[in-house]
């Protein structure tokens, strides 16, 4: 089964390189980010350029075993869910946007649409 991380325990924070309205990263690590579940996402700002990033900077050294993530919920989540993704590690205190500073740890650059499988 898959073990959920209680990110609000775990002290750090959430940033992207963009964000668009109330759709901030943080609502992306919590499993409900307000009574309201359409805003529990993360949403970069439309019309930018691809790619987006979001990361969790954590204050102390975190060892990652596993990761998921979900896309939108709705009948047109290849609109909305990535078809490409890196997980990175980084023991720079800079801004992650710099990919100078990235250890690529897994990385998905096929392509294929993304699958929404329920909640």
């Amino acid at each position: 089964g898959v073990n959920e991380i209680d990110f609000s325990k775990i002290p750090g924070a959430a940033a992207a390189s963009t964000t668009w309205g109330a759709y901030w990263p943080r609502h992306a690590f919590v499993k409900t980010a307000t009574p309201n579940a359409q805003i529990a996402i993360w949403c970069s700002e439309p019309y930018k350029p691809l790619p987006q990033s979001i990361w969790y900077k954590f204050d102390e050294p975190v060892t990652v075993t596993k990761f998921s993530f979900k896309g939108w919920p709705s009948g047109n989540a290849d609109d909305y869910s990535p078809s490409k993704y890196q997980l990175f590690g980084s023991n720079h205190d800079a801004d992650c946007n710099d990919e100078e500073f990235w250890t690529i740890l897994f990385e998905d650059l096929s392509g294929t649409p993304f699958t929404f499988e329920g909640s």
